[in-house]
């Protein structure tokens, strides 16, 4: 949560691991099947991760039909919009994580000054 914190600050935090909790409870509660998911130091990624993944990454991008077309693989149908709105809020905040620690790391230049 610190990482988190740190990219988007407090509430944005709080709401983007509100996000990611819901996704994963919609999943667990009306998934279509029973998610399989590899142990946490198995170094291989399994298909279902794979999806999930392939699901947040495609809802962050703003790729809305070709995200519903991948939660339909993993939710009921009534489901799939409320699916990929929550997708997509947690993409966006994991992709904004993950630049805030690449500039920090110094992997990426500072985005430039506007004025």
């Amino acid at each position: 949560m610190a990482h988190a914190t740190a990219a988007l600050g407090e509430d944005e935090a709080e709401r983007a691991l509100h996000c990611w909790g819901e996704l994963i409870n919609m999943l667990t509660r009306y998934g279509q099947r029973t998610l399989v998911l590899n142990g946490s130091k198995c170094r291989s990624v399994g298909s279902d991760e794979a999806v999930f993944a392939h699901f947040v990454t495609t809802a962050a991008l703003g790729e809305r039909e070709e995200a519903m077309l991948i939660a339909s693989l993993l939710v009921r149908a009534d489901l799939l919009c409320p699916a990929v709105h929550l997708a997509q809020s947690a993409g966006l905040a994991i992709a904004r994580i993950a630049l805030r620690a690449a500039r920090t790391a110094g992997a990426m230049p500072p985005a430039p000054t506007r004025h």
